[in-house]
């Protein structure tokens, strides 16, 4: 690169980071378009930044904590709007059960039971977690178990032969 280009470069740069001071919306506008889009490329050329001053935002810790924090409000928005959905979901799933078609009356009971049973399931372990989680505690505020936490699988399914 000349050095020509070079000083034509370093003042481009200079003259963003300046711009960026006076208007900390272009920043903003980075921040949403990092969110829309897939790349930080495309993010950056949407906002009107240099990539390099992008990769400069991106690696910024304030900044990325910022955009964390944001991706993780979103998908909190969207688990609440499945939550809602869900509602739906069955009710559209129960009807089916009754519909009068005997496939879809299958498909849709068979749904139900999967959905049930994988609930149930997880229900379950969040309760053995919780469970774990509260001996440990006692455990360490006690003095005992300095050993390591010890883990114990317990097989759930019943001995063969036994049904």
């Amino acid at each position: 690169m000349s050095a020509a280009a070079n000083l034509s470069r370093n003042g481009s740069n200079r003259r963003e980071m300046a711009d960026v001071e006076r208007n900390p919306l272009r920043k903003e506008r980075f921040l949403v378009a990092l969110l829309e889009t897939p790349t930080v490329k495309e993010a950056a050329a949407r906002a009107g930044v240099s990539e390099r001053t992008a990769y400069r935002w991106v690696s910024d810790e304030d900044f990325a904590e910022r955009w964390r924090a944001e991706k993780r409000r979103r998908v909190e928005a969207s688990l609440e709007r499945l939550e809602f959905a869900a509602g739906a979901a069955v009710e559209c799933l129960v009807r089916n059960m009754r519909c009068g078609m005997p496939s879809v009356e299958v498909r849709a009971a068979t749904a139900v039971l999967d959905l049930g049973i994988r609930a149930t399931e997880l229900l379950e372990m969040e309760d053995r977690v919780r469970a774990m989680e509260r001996r440990m505690g006692e455990a360490a505020l006690s003095g005992k178990g300095d050993d390591g936490p010890r883990v114990v699988l317990v097989d759930r399914a019943p001995p063969a032969g036994s049904r």
